[in-house]
């Protein structure tokens, strides 16, 4: 971007890993992933892994996106989820089967994440149970079948994204701090089976957005908190997770950065 933006205008941007400032310890490199090289001055990372996804079980869906839409066609509009060539082409509504009792009403699909091996969506969706509103997170197969649900409380828990042996998945939930203060949310983890959901992160703020390295060291994620006049901004960060270490990608500079997105080797992330 060469030209500076006015504040209220949005934009996107795709930079190499270069940390605005360090929180804790250093991030350091794992074995087989070699972490941003600022010593080097490149800014960049080397990913010297033997990760690999098989593409072979799904092959169908590899080139597939997968995003949500309202869906006006419908009588009770809500956002459903969709398929979609790269090109734009093969426009195809994923037909979720509703696995609910009669007094549950789906609302909306949101928030949807391919699986590494593309044979499952991790994705939130809004239901109507006993006449309250609850957001859970939930996986199901691409054809629509197969729909599980992973977590069942009364906090909204959404964002979902893989971890790259497909057996995990982070979330947000604003669980710890319900009732009181609901616009706060952590970083959680769960198995694709539902069991062993876990605090990942939890810093008494909001946290959500959340995206896994493409391997197990990192994830990125969106913050939000106050500067030192108390106005709240909103910044792209990464975690290191075996060192437990928090790394802001952005500058404080009076905008707000979101949806970070790590490129498939992992040297750089989209953010806007």
């Amino acid at each position: 971007v060469s030209q500076p933006l006015e504040k209220g205008a949005a934009a996107c941007y795709v930079q190499p890993i270069v940390p605005q400032v360090q929180v804790a310890i250093p991030v350091e490199p794992a074995p087989a992933i070699v972490a941003p090289d600022a010593a080097a001055g490149s800014g960049g990372v080397a990913i010297v892994t033997n990760e690999t996804v098989a593409a072979g079980a799904c092959f169908q869906y590899q080139d597939k996106i997968v995003f949500s839409r309202l869906d006006a066609s419908q009588p009770n509009a809500h956002y459903e989820l969709y398929l979609v060539n790269p090109d734009g082409g093969g426009l195809t509504r994923i037909p979720v089967s509703q696995d609910y009792t009669s007094d549950a009403a789906v609302r909306v699909y949101r928030y949807p994440s391919w699986s590494p091996d593309r044979c499952r969506i991790a994705f939130s969706a809004d239901v109507i149970e006993n006449g309250s509103p609850n957001t859970d997170i939930y996986t199901l197969k691409p054809d629509g079948t197969e729909m599980k649900r992973l977590t069942n409380s009364p906090a909204a828990e959404q964002d979902p994204d893989w971890f790259s042996d497909g057996q995990n998945l982070v979330y947000t939930s604003n669980q710890a701090y319900l009732p009181a203060d609901p616009d706060k949310a952590d970083l959680y983890t769960v198995k694709t089976d539902g069991s062993s959901p876990a605090v990942m992160l939890s810093e008494n703020s909001r946290m959500y957005e959340a995206q896994m390295f493409p391997g197990y060291q990192y994830v990125a994620f969106t913050w939000d908190l106050k500067d030192n006049t108390g106005e709240v901004f909103t910044s792209a960060w990464f975690m290191n997770i075996e060192k437990q270490s928090l790394t802001r990608l952005t500058p404080e500079d009076g905008f707000h950065y979101r949806y970070p997105s790590w490129s498939k080797d992992g040297s750089r992330i989209a953010v806007a």
